[in-house]
């Protein structure tokens, strides 16, 4: 088993979530790119695979609402790099009116990662540990008028991982 750091990027085909999966890639990691949309992800790793080697990055269909979706990706991450170090749960949206898109995406989204992150990850169930980066927006500290339900989320995102902290 290589001793090489891998990590699962969500969110990971475009904006920041790309940014991060390069710098990780530079920094050495094999790196799982999960997101929702196909073809953005696929051509992503594509150009990651040119510079980086197509055994450091692959790419996972990965729809953050479905814990379905995330047991597939740390299955295909944990086939094709025996062993998953880092989750980082950067996907999110910011312009959906639907407050309950908005929920299901930006706060049970991450908790969905976290849960799945123990289960494969946790030592109490097996796993070598590990650590899980959940992304917010300043929008958790910050209202913003017109944004109230996504202000809320962020909130709640961020008292999650302080409570997660404390366990």
């Amino acid at each position: 088993m290589s001793g090489v750091p891998v990590a699962i990027v969500t969110g990971g085909a475009q904006g920041l979530g790309a940014a991060i999966c390069i710098e990780l890639l530079k920094q050495g990691y094999k790196v799982c790119v999960a997101d929702i949309q196909e073809y953005k992800g696929k051509h992503f790793v594509h150009q990651q695979e040119e510079e980086f080697g197509s055994e450091n990055v692959i790419f996972s269909a990965c729809d953050v609402t479905k814990e379905s979706d995330y047991i597939s990706t740390f299955e295909l991450t944990l086939k094709t790099f025996h062993r998953v170090d880092v989750l980082i749960n950067n996907a999110g949206i910011l312009l959906e009116q639907d407050p309950h898109t908005l929920l299901s995406v930006n706060l049970l989204g991450p908790i969905i990662g976290c849960q799945t992150a123990f289960k494969y990850m946790g030592k109490s169930k097996g796993g070598k540990g590990g650590m899980v980066i959940n992304m917010s927006s300043i929008l958790g500290f910050f209202a913003i008028f017109g944004n109230a339900s996504l202000c809320c989320f962020e909130t709640w995102l961020n008292w999650i991982d302080k409570k997660l902290w404390s366990e």
